[in-house]
């Protein structure tokens, strides 16, 4: 078995180590939706920026297992969800609306949304500020209308500045259904020199009755740390104008260093008039 041994610092050195393998990619969309189902407070913000900037038409990026949209084409709006992963878009959950698998640095749309939202961290996922220009790029060609994104970004707080390259572990219990319960534990370390964040999510499946069913698993992500400010630039540089941020999931003022989330909603700014030729192109990504 292709396994994996914590070697992680929590206080508990003299306890069994405890060996991980790699989380089956057909257990990532069951995991992610039983961990994340129960928070749909980000689903209010968005859902109360659309109404107030009219947009009903919605382009939902990294749309994973559809956790956002289906709320979202409840209260009647029209989505259509892009994810990357396929075993993420055969989730029941999409099942009232539709998706599409695309990467999305390379949208094959034409400017037909009245809005777009990358939530979860998901534009983090990018890493590099490069990847990150052309999936905005790419948003911006295909917003009309109302012309909003909305994002949800991963930003660091003063405890994660101030302790780089030190893991903080949180860890919750969810109840399978079938008698077991999953254990998810996450570790979060700062890494100034990218400035990346290593998110490393642990999974442990126990059944108090048949513990032969026990089983560990791990996977890891990459996010991008940028500064905030960074991130407004970002936006500036691909033709975007910021209309309002956020530093929580109920319109909390947004003060740097207070919280690791920032929302943010932006406009597509109209394209830009050539002076020289009287023509009209979009502005450089």
């Amino acid at each position: 078995m292709d396994a994996t041994r914590s070697e992680d610092s929590h206080g508990y050195e003299d306890e069994p180590r405890e060996y991980f393998s790699p989380l089956p990619e057909h257990l990532a969309p069951l995991y992610y939706d039983l961990c994340s189902s129960a928070d749909t407070s980000d689903v209010c913000y968005f859902y109360d920026q659309l109404r107030f900037n009219g947009c009903r038409h919605v382009l939902e990026l990294g749309c994973g297992t559809g956790r956002i949209s289906s709320h979202l084409v409840a209260k009647e709006l029209t989505v259509v969800g892009v994810d990357i992963c396929r075993p993420m878009l055969a989730h029941p959950r999409h099942r009232p609306s539709t998706v599409v698998a695309m990467d999305m640095r390379a949208l094959g749309f034409t400017r037909s949304f009245e809005a777009a939202i990358i939530g979860c961290n998901t534009l983090n996922l990018l890493v590099t500020k490069e990847q990150i220009g052309l999936c905005l790029s790419q948003v911006y060609k295909i917003l009309t209308g109302p012309a909003l994104l909305l994002l949800q970004l991963f930003v660091p707080d003063r405890l994660l500045l101030h302790n780089p390259e030190t893991g903080f572990f949180q860890a919750s219990v969810h109840d399978m259904g079938d008698g077991g319960k999953l254990v998810k534990e996450v570790i979060r370390t700062y890494r100034p020199a990218q400035p990346d964040l290593l998110y490393t999510e642990r999974y442990k499946l126990r059944y108090t009755k048949a513990p032969e069913q026990n089983i560990n698993y791990h996977q890891q992500q990459t996010l991008a740390a940028f500064s905030p400010q960074t991130w407004f630039n970002l936006l500036a540089d691909a033709g975007f104008t910021i209309l309002s941020r956020h530093g929580g999931r109920a319109a909390t003022p947004f003060f740097e260093g207070n919280c690791t989330t920032l929302y943010i909603a932006a406009r597509a700014a109209p394209p830009k008039k050539n002076t020289t030729t009287g023509k009209r192109h979009e502005t450089d990504a």
